[in-house]
């Protein structure tokens, strides 16, 4: 009892893990390979609900209009903020503002800028009408004046700060307002009026790319909103009807958007059945190296056994060498992913086009929590199976491994 108490029980755990260096990487290995994945796709994953659920949120539209010939454009430059121009001689507002049930419609007018000397950098230009009662709360969250000439709102992802100045086709803007994150188009394009949409479009530069004749007329999309307890899916068929034989395509927000959510939905459950697969194979990896390393140490359990150790003691010797296995696993699996996974994501959205809305930093740290418990739990099962079996050997039987 003497010689056991002159051998700590962190001691112990410290020389064995040691002892079979290769062994036990590799079930660190393991651990960090499940935490890693679990973190990883995890995080893509609620990137993209919600995304998708912030774009829903952030048009603050209950149909959109947009012309045929642009319909993959506009949904680029709406949910992603891809650069496009979009000019059409319509005048559309009137007619689809007469339409019962319809309550405030907004035409929105794209241009997309150079990436030239003329500009800072290629960006999508949204014109609206600073007049129209129909402001969305995104943009009145961010500037609650009204736009003047060639004044601004950007987004999040923009690098302009409120105050600053920004070149666009040889024209100086000023910055006066600035959009939180959304995870949609917003974040990579810049808002003004459509006054100074219009005056731009006469400038010796930008005339060459676009012009704008008689802009009342021109639209690139049109937002509206819906009367309270009115259908909006039999309004959008009211505006088709109306609208025949133009080449538009009218949307509900739901059907604008159903693309993008039915390819989460693929992501979604090719994802989960990839992390299931991995998890059951290395969970059974890790078990099966416990059993093995436990199985392989019988003289050793038999040794301490014999100079007084209990059952107890030699439980807490193998879960503490779990212990120390699973944290050094997990922490460097959810680390390396947390360190990495915002680029990964941003790959993933060009690859996907569907817009990503990261999780904060509070999600995260439960999202890493969840990991580590996903990851304790097979590592607990090991060691539970272990114990099990070394319960199921008499003490003196591992006392005579040693005679």
């Amino acid at each position: 009892m003497d010689s056991l108490k002159r051998i700590t029980l962190f001691r112990i755990i410290r020389e064995n893990l040691a002892r079979k260096p290769f062994r036990t990487a590799a079930m660190i290995f393991l651990v960090g390979l499940l935490t890693f994945s679990l973190y990883t796709v995890s995080y893509i994953t609620d990137s993209m609900e919600k995304g998708l659920s912030s774009s829903v949120e952030h048009l603050n539209a209950d149909i959109i209009v947009v012309p045929g010939d642009y319909d993959g454009g506009i949904k680029d430059a709406l949910l992603l903020g891809t650069p496009i121009t979009v000019k059409f001689q319509q005048n559309w507002a009137d007619q689809v503002g007469s339409i019962s049930g319809v309550k405030e419609v907004l035409p929105q007018f794209y241009v997309a800028t150079l990436a030239k000397s003329c500009c800072d950098a290629p960006v999508q230009l949204i014109a609206y009408d600073t007049a129209s009662t129909y402001v969305q709360p995104l943009v009145e969250e961010a500037y609650s004046g009204t736009l003047g000439d060639y004044e601004i709102i950007v987004g999040s992802a923009l690098s302009y700060e409120v105050g600053d100045g920004a070149l666009f086709y040889g024209e100086r803007f000023r910055v006066v307002g600035k959009m939180r994150e959304t995870g949609m188009g917003f974040d990579a394009s810049a808002l003004m009026s459509t006054k100074t949409a219009y005056d731009l479009s006469h400038t010796d530069i930008a005339k060459d790319y676009f012009y704008l004749e008689d802009p009342e007329n021109m639209v690139s999309s049109l937002l509206i909103r819906v009367e309270e307890g009115v259908d909006s899916a039999e309004v959008a068929r009211t505006i088709r009807e109306t609208m025949t034989g133009e080449d538009v395509l009218v949307y509900t927000t739901r059907e604008f958007v159903e693309e993008s959510r039915e390819q989460v939905r693929v992501y979604n459950g090719f994802s989960t059945f990839l992390l299931t697969v991995l998890y059951i194979t290395a969970a059974f990896a890790i078990i099966v190296l416990f059993c093995i390393t436990i199985n392989e140490r019988q003289k050793e359990f038999g040794i301490l056994s014999s100079i007084g150790a209990d059952g107890t003691k030699i439980m807490l010797i193998i879960a503490g060498e779990a212990l120390a296995i699973m944290l050094l696993g997990s922490l460097s699996g959810v680390g390396l992913s947390a360190a990495g996974v915002h680029l990964l994501a941003q790959f993933l959205k060009q690859f996907s086009q569907l817009p990503l809305l990261y999780p904060g930093v509070q999600t995260q740290v439960i999202l890493a929590g969840k990991c580590i418990l996903g990851a304790a739990v097979s590592v607990a099962v090991g060691v539970g199976i272990s114990c099990y079996r070394m319960n199921q050997i008499q003490p003196y039987l591992l006392v005579k491994e040693n005679e």
